[in-house]
């Protein structure tokens, strides 16, 4: 399956000229680019001594100096590659693209230095782009919108500029090789001479054997259908077969070697066996009632885009397949020592479908009141009922009864399952709950639990500091009901809005054609509300990650995206031109409205930014970098700081808005 979805990458960018943006291309491009730029170089020097005994300053002189070498080799190799992979170009159509991409590079490099604000909207609009051409539409329509016009070089000084440069390129690099030939005319003006240019035996070569190794290193991993290896080291565990790629137990940051995971990591080797050794299946009857729904009304489902409805389609096909067999899923952790399927699709830590047509492989018996209590929990919590008692949520369950009876029995007939927050897992449920209600304690249950902490960050931090009020607002004390941390930042901030005035300009130092006083902004977002609380996603994000040291600059990109998806929902905007005076100052409040609530916390993490610095470790190859002790194995940020990080040359250029990292 891999494969043939790189396999199908290529080919799509080969259709449509696009081969030097695949990954085999820009290591392509990258290994080639350094003798390019470096001829480059010297022609730029020689042009100089040129001008010194008062030659005139060539275009190519002036690109040069006010591109660099690097991004010119890169634009030009880039360029020759998506041109000439098909079949043969003319070499003045090469160069005229070249000096045209070399025009954007230009001019989005004033832009940058000239107009910051515009610059940065573009270049966000661009990223909502799903390839680069939609991405390049994006950013010039932003520009448009700015009253910014974007001229392009003359068609002759493109020409000029580009086959300088792709002589360059063919000079230096076995890629490209130029031959003359005829090019059919009218009867009247007759046959002309032409330059083409065409990829090289050798350079084919190369792609090619470069984008096999690319289809074997791709692989979309499915579900086990036996118990992964056991991990003895970081080297050895997870998949048996060696037909792909090797995929180590963690992956460190950029620069640090695996060996420092090596020696204390047993305890988390121990963890991911286990988990590894958990037996799973698919629910055969949810599935066979899901597939139908799917088939006939997907959008019942909460399926509303192509996206999601791709996504489901593929976990019900994988589930087909796999459906009758117990599952076992290979583990791996990230950099932090979080554990995870390696598992592309359909795994118990993916969304609420591919949960729900999962259930552990081997059951646990229900033969208890307290096991019940629980089961019965879970169940109201996957229809909605989260956010009262637990006492409240069984009871919820005994009221439900004939409903939940009558979904277990034929959910095809009664279909209230499809009005629960998570359908195909409180289908799964009441299939077993009804089973359940027939046997008694006893009776042997599949469904997986589930728990969750209320903001793990602030849960440790309010423990930490014996801070009451936090403990209380992450429900880390008995409470008659769950408390809802960011429900209460929501209302924090709307008492926050309500009470706002200020007659000055927000952001000054962020200039924007519309500029707003800090009262006009928060009235615009009152209305917006319907001076409502806004809804808990929208400080969901800033809540969680405030514990973590968030920049102001991310937690404004949190509000930013939590505005786009209100936008989409109600069809309304908070003003109708460029929300950015509005976003800031929300951002700005609701930083404040998260450090209202969570005081404690705050001034703990303040402590320990203060006292950070004393504690730092001069490292000669870094500098100073905090060394926090190891945990369960893991180092933690400062660690491995003091290895050595191999620099890595960053050879793009600002048009890369087309492909954004």
């Amino acid at each position: 399956l891999g494969e043939a979805r790189a396999r199908r990458q290529i080919e799509t960018a080969a259709r449509s000229s696009y081969i030097g943006d695949t990954k085999v291309g820009r290591r392509l491009v990258s290994e080639a680019a350094a003798p390019i730029a470096e001829s480059l170089r010297h022609l730029y020097e020689t042009e100089q001594a040129k001008t010194r005994r008062g030659r005139t300053v060539t275009w190519a002189l002036e690109v040069l100096d006010e591109l660099g070498f690097d991004t010119v080799a890169v634009t030009a190799l880039r360029v020759g590659l998506n041109l000439t992979w098909a079949e043969p170009a003319d070499a003045r159509k090469i160069s005229d693209r070249i000096g045209y991409e070399l025009s954007e590079e230009a001019f989005f490099r004033r832009l940058k230095n000239e107009e910051r604000t515009k610059f940065n909207r573009a270049v966000r609009r661009a990223k909502r782009g799903r390839n680069r051409v939609t991405r390049r539409g994006k950013a010039f329509k932003s520009l448009r919108e700015d009253d910014i016009d974007y001229e392009v070089w003359p068609r002759d000084k493109r020409i000029s500029i580009g086959l300088l440069f792709l002589e360059a390129v063919r000079q230096q690099a076995d890629i490209f090789e130029c031959r003359t030939v005829l090019e059919k005319r009218t009867k009247r003006r007759g046959p002309r001479q032409t330059v083409v240019v065409t990829l090289t035996e050798q350079a084919r070569e190369w792609f090619d054997h470069a984008a096999a190794r690319q289809e074997r290193m791709s692989p979309v991993y499915l579900p086990m259908v036996e118990p992964p290896k056991s991990w003895d080291t970081v080297y050895e565990g997870g998949m048996h077969s060696d037909e792909s790629r090797r995929r180590p137990f963690t992956r460190p940051k950029a620069g640090v070697g695996l060996g420092i995971y090596e020696e204390g990591i047993g305890d988390v080797l121990d963890a991911a066996n286990a988990l590894q050794g958990t037996a799973w299946k698919i629910n055969e009857d949810a599935l066979e009632a899901v597939q139908y729904v799917f088939d006939n009304d997907p959008q019942r489902l909460g399926l509303e885009d192509d996206r999601l409805i791709r996504k489901a389609a593929t976990d019900l096909q994988i589930a087909g397949d796999y459906k009758g067999r117990h599952l076992w899923y290979s583990h791996f952790a990230d950099f932090r020592g979080r554990l995870y399927p390696l598992c592309s699709n359909l795994q118990y830590q993916s969304w609420s479908m591919a949960r729900g047509l999962l259930t552990f492989g081997n059951p646990e018996p229900i033969d208890t009141p307290e096991a019940e209590r629980w089961f019965r929990i879970h169940g109201a919590n996957l229809w909605g009922e989260d956010k009262v008692s637990f006492d409240d949520r069984v009871e919820w369950t005994h009221n439900q009864r004939e409903m939940i009876e009558a979904i277990g029995n034929d959910p095809l007939g009664c279909t209230a399952w499809l009005d629960a927050d998570e359908p195909v897992s409180f289908l799964t449920w009441a299939m077993e709950m009804t089973e359940f209600l027939g046997q008694g304690l006893g009776y042997k249950s599949f469904v997986p639990v589930g728990m969750d902490g209320s903001n793990n960050g602030l849960q440790l931090l309010s423990l930490l500091l014996r801070d009451p009020e936090g403990a209380r607002w992450t429900n880390c004390v008995p409470l008659d009901q769950p408390e809802d941390i960011y429900g209460r930042v929501s209302q924090r901030l709307l008492e926050r809005l309500l009470d706002y005035r200020s007659e000055d300009i927000v952001n000054p130092k962020e200039p924007t054609e519309i500029q707003m006083t800090g009262t006009q902004a928060a009235k615009a977002w009152l209305e917006f509300f319907q001076y409502e609380a806004p809804p808990r996603y929208f400080p969901k994000r800033g809540t969680m990650t405030r514990p973590y040291s968030v920049s102001h600059y991310s937690f404004h990109n949190y509000v930013r995206e939590a505005y786009e998806q209100m936008c989409k929902e109600t069809g309304r905007k908070v003003v109708p031109h460029d929300p950015y005076p509005c976003t800031a100052l929300l951002a700005n409040e609701m930083w404040r409205a998260v450090d209202d609530v969570v005081v404690a916390a705050r001034d703990g993490m303040d402590w320990m930014k203060e006292c950070a610095p004393g504690a730092a470790l001069r490292l000669p190859s870094v500098g100073e970098s905090l060394r926090l002790p190891r945990q369960a194995g893991l180092p933690q940020e400062g660690q491995g700081a003091g290895q050595l990080r191999l620099p890595r040359r960053q050879r793009k250029s600002l048009t890369q808005l087309r492909d954004p990292a």
